[in-house]
């Protein structure tokens, strides 16, 4: 008697394992059944893979169990929660070195692809900016006669591995790749040389690390200042934009989204009023225009580290209306058929990337028409930080088209010759030469066949 009790309690702790295993897979496998699967993920700003559709030729092939296996793992049951998990586990682990910095193996982020707002029938941007519309409070206008503010070095220091941390803000690493930006410098004086009779301007964008973070993460071989000064100093008669010392003016202000990679409205408007100086003409006076704010805005940065210290300095995005009455449209293509509306400034974005409020986010092609009747036109090739800077144009131009190469390859040369089109503007950030998306899809822009 005594040895069946023994047995049967033996029985019971074998179960028990069993029972933990068998448990949790028959709860995810309903779940796996029952739940519906996201197109998107908003916290790794990513389209996500969606179910294949099954044939005998792409089973044995081996292409069916392998979209399944990526399907799963993108659509698997309570995918953020756990995903959210490991990473501040893995984050608890961290490695002092001798400087009291803290190293994190955080994977490098991939800015190199945009975001969009989805199409929709939308209303003029003035009747959406009601409630956030008030007039600007700065009394500060651009001066290039003043000096550079002075910003205390940051106290606190999280080095992780491809984004650093210093403060409450995050920052993407910066190197010099000569040859990078050399090649770059090619192309804008390729495209120039293509487009007989239009003046290509060039700005570069320097990023908050090169003004935010110790010395030596933006100094020599790291020194964003000396990059742009090596392509600007290759360019041949393409007008560089002094961008760079515009900002460094007030870097004091709010200029760098502290969560995210872009930067703010007001860091495009400096580089905007830099511009204007090159282009010969008047900037809009910022303290003119009426502005709006969405709060609580929790950039790319902090969904790639989930830092704490992110998560308790919340970003806000600030958005300046234009002055001048448009209408802007977007295109597929350079044929510009079949087109559907934007504003220059949606204020009731949705999404979690607050960015989009600007010409909403990155699409291939723009074509905003304003009400001046001045005849300028020009041609934005930009990559995501141009979104931020466009709409100041609206006060200047004409006609301004908007062009991401990134999702659309079309005959620059053909284009500005068919519409009219006098002056190109290439903005992009510092990072944007040694990216191979952007980079590989304009120089199949600027061939002229």
């Amino acid at each position: 008697m005594r040895y069946r009790k023994k047995r049967k309690n033996e029985n019971k702790k074998k179960i028990i394992p069993i029972l933990g295993f068998l448990v949790p897979l028959a709860f995810l496998s309903i779940s796996h059944i029952i739940h519906s699967d996201s197109e998107i993920s908003e916290e790794e700003k990513r389209t996500l893979a969606q179910k294949p559709s099954f044939s005998f030729s792409s089973y044995f092939s081996g292409e069916f169990t392998k979209e399944y296996g990526d399907y799963f793992q993108d659509q698997f049951p309570f995918r953020n929660f756990f995903m959210n998990t490991n990473k501040k586990i893995m984050a608890f682990y961290t490695e002092t070195n001798k400087n009291g910095v803290e190293i994190v193996d955080v994977k490098k982020p991939d800015m190199g692809f945009g975001e969009a707002l989805p199409p929709a029938n939308t209303t003029s941007y003035l009747e959406n900016t009601t409630s956030y519309i008030e007039n600007t409070t700065s009394s500060k206008t651009d001066n290039t006669t003043e000096k550079v503010p002075y910003i205390p070095p940051p106290k606190e220091v999280q080095d992780m591995n491809s984004i650093l941390i210093a403060d409450n803000r995050a920052m993407e690493y910066f190197g010099i790749d000569e040859l990078s930006l050399l090649a770059y410098a090619d192309s804008i004086n390729t495209l120039q040389k293509n487009v007989p009779g239009v003046q290509v301007y060039d700005l570069l964008v320097p990023s908050p690390i090169e003004f935010y973070s110790p010395a030596e993460y933006h100094t020599g071989t790291h020194s964003e200042k000396a990059a742009i000064k090596i392509i600007h100093d290759a360019l041949k008669d393409v007008k560089s934009v002094d961008a760079y010392s515009k900002i460094s003016y007030h870097i004091d202000e709010y200029l760098y989204f502290r969560t995210d990679h872009h930067w703010t409205a007001r860091g495009a408007y400096y580089s905007y009023v830099a511009f204007a100086d090159s282009a010969g003409f008047d900037a809009v006076d910022i303290n003119k225009l009426k502005k709006g704010q969405i709060d609580n805005f929790l950039g790319s940065l902090y969904y790639y580290t989930l830092s704490q210290k992110l998560a308790n300095n919340p970003d806000y995005v600030e958005y300046f209306i234009p002055e001048v009455s448009n209408n802007a449209t977007v295109y597929q293509d350079s044929s510009m058929q079949d087109g559907y509306p934007i504003d220059v400034i949606t204020t009731n974005v949705q999404s979690t990337n607050k960015y989009l409020v600007f010409i909403t986010g990155d699409v291939p092609l723009i074509h905003i028409n304003t009400e001046l009747k001045n005849g300028k036109k020009i041609l934005v090739v930009k990559e995501s930080f141009g979104n931020a800077f466009v709409p100041f144009l609206v006060n200047n131009y004409e006609d301004i088209y908007v062009l991401d190469p990134r999702s659309l390859i079309m005959n620059i040369p053909k284009f500005v010759k068919d519409h009219g089109i006098l002056e190109i503007m290439c903005i992009n950030s510092i990072y944007t030469p040694s990216n191979p998306t952007w980079m590989n899809g304009f120089n199949s822009c600027i061939i002229n066949e």
